[in-house]
């Protein structure tokens, strides 16, 4: 993930804490090996600790921003509120994520959406203008067909009766 680029060790350090707290609770470990192996292939043949990568200031700039790790607690608490909402007391389920550093196709994206939703909202704007205009006409147009049955039925009550046999 882009939030990690150029903090490579540090995601190696946080893969391998959950997995030794995931075998900590008794299941079996499938991906410490593969981590390792992944880091060695990157070039980080050993991967200090976070205490280690915080003082060499290796860590990412974003980790302990309250804000993001929130947002992210908010996530696990909608996936699975019996489980996450007594870990995380008082965190809502319904916060947006927070994410540090979006990519540009991201961005572009994003700005895409927007600019679709304001131009179907144009749209549809147009639409009701259009519909009404249409509904102003199609009562234009009874009233005066209406109009136009009065006077004739005027018409021919003004007219003299046709006369009868000669």
């Amino acid at each position: 993930m882009l939030m990690w680029k150029g903090f490579e060790e540090a995601l190696g350090r946080y893969g391998l804490v959950c997995c030794e707290v995931w075998t900590g609770l008794g299941h079996g470990d499938t991906c410490a090996l593969t981590i390792a192996a992944d880091l060695r292939t990157a070039g980080i043949p050993v991967v200090r600790t976070q205490a280690e990568l915080a003082e060499a200031d290796a860590l990412p700039p974003w980790l302990g921003d309250e804000e993001l790790h929130r947002s992210h607690r908010s996530a696990l608490v909608r996936k699975d509120p019996a489980f996450y909402g007594p870990r995380f007391p008082g965190v809502p389920d319904d916060l947006p994520y927070v994410w540090p550093v979006r990519s540009e196709a991201a961005v572009a994206a994003e700005l895409r959406r927007a600019e679709s939703a304001r131009l179907r909202a144009e749209r549809a704007a147009q639409r009701r203008l259009e519909e009404a205009a249409r509904l102003r006409r199609r009562r234009s147009r009874a009233a005066k067909k209406a109009w136009a049955t009065r006077r004739r039925n005027a018409a021919l009550r003004a007219s003299p009766p046709p006369e009868v046999g000669g």
